[in-house]
């Protein structure tokens, strides 16, 4: 006689047991997820925000290389201005030290007769869904024909626009006595870009 068998092989087991997953099995996979996904949220907003300061960073770098080109091409003096201005084709745009748009502005020559003022660009700075970040730097900043800005020395501080998050500085964007334009991040551990 046999004896009884109390337990089968998994090569001998019905197919019905190998379908599947089990409640437990689910729920531990479903948890994991949801562990996951309250870890990994916050460093994506952290990430999106650094891309939207670095983002603001390059088109004030950018309005500021096109402003001192434009100074150098026309032979004339450019006038870069930091504005909260949402009309940016004037010709006076009301100039202030936190503003979410840049403008070109070229100077009238008082020693040409006829030489006029001309509005020659600008660009949102900041998305305006994001109250979170602002620019702050020089309300204005004039590059003269030569493309160098205008009232400075050599020992005077290079003028500077931060890009803040809720108050605290994040970037900014440096323009040196000889024009030189640099954007960097200001953050004692900066690996890339460091001021």
């Amino acid at each position: 006689m046999l004896a009884p068998i109390t337990s089968l092989s998994p090569a001998h087991r019905s197919p019905k047991y190998n379908r599947g997953f089990t409640l437990v099995e689910g729920m531990i996979v479903v948890a994991l997820i949801g562990v996951l996904s309250v870890v990994s949220i916050p460093s994506l907003k952290t990430a999106s925000q650094k891309t939207k300061v670095r983002t603001s960073a390059e088109i004030i770098k950018q309005g500021l290389v096109f402003a001192r080109e434009q100074a150098m091409s026309r032979s004339h003096k450019v006038q870069f201005i930091l504005t909260d201005d949402t009309n940016l084709t004037g010709l006076s745009p009301n100039a202030t030290i936190i503003g979410r748009h840049w403008v070109a502005i070229t100077l009238a020559d008082p020693d040409i007769i006829g030489d006029i003022a001309e509005n020659i660009g600008g660009e949102k700075i900041t998305p305006t869904e994001n109250t979170a970040i602002t620019v702050s730097g020089p309300a204005s900043l004039t590059f003269s024909a030569i493309g160098k800005p205008l009232a400075l020395t050599l020992n005077s501080a290079a003028p500077t626009y931060s890009i803040l998050v809720n108050g605290t500085l994040a970037y900014q964007v440096k323009v040196s006595t000889g024009g030189k334009i640099q954007a960097c991040d200001p953050t004692p551990a900066a690996t890339s870009n460091p001021c």
